[in-house]
């Protein structure tokens, strides 16, 4: 026996919004999207800015290092004259002993640079992303740059992600 008396029901609805709400919805997510664009262009830009001031770093660390120990070499020359001066009599042990502690003084800044160099190298491969820390060259000199070309303020402002994301 089959029954007769089954209820179906069926509902309908439909959304009606009033006052462009769905529109603002829109309006919302797309400037949610386009700050999310902006805080991904401002990180950007901070790393990019990390890894050239560590780079810079690194380097100018490196040419100290070569620039003392330039200086290392020509304190041992001087050094050895003025040994070989006493030798002849030409001058007193106080001087010759004042080059020595010079010498001394300069392998110990030459020490202390050798470090800042190598922690500066490795911040730079760390900045960079790396975990093992391989030797680097330095390919850009560090000599006199160019002056800047003047700038735009306008275009410059324009151009960063952080100051268009405050507006």
């Amino acid at each position: 026996i089959a029954s007769v008396f089954t209820d179906q029901f069926l509902y309908a609805s439909q959304v009606l919004e009033t006052a462009g709400k769905r529109q603002r919805r829109i309006d919302l997510a797309q400037q949610n999207v386009q700050l999310t664009q902006l805080d991904h262009e401002i990180l950007r830009r901070q790393i990019e800015f990390r890894v050239r001031m560590a780079y810079w770093n690194a380097a100018g660390a490196q040419r100290v290092l070569e620039l003392l120990h330039e200086n290392q070499l020509n304190l041992k020359q001087v050094t050895a004259y003025h040994e070989l001066q006493l030798r002849e009599g030409a001058i007193a042990e106080a001087d010759v002993l004042r080059v020595r502690l010079e010498g001394d003084r300069a392998a110990v800044s030459l020490e202390n640079a050798a470090r800042e160099a190598e922690a500066a190298r490795i911040a730079l491969l760390r900045e960079m992303g790396r975990d093992s820390f391989p030797e680097i060259r330095f390919a850009d000199p560090l000599d006199s740059f160019p002056d800047p070309p003047p700038v735009n303020m306008d275009s410059a402002l324009n151009a960063r992600a952080d100051l268009r994301q405050a507006r």
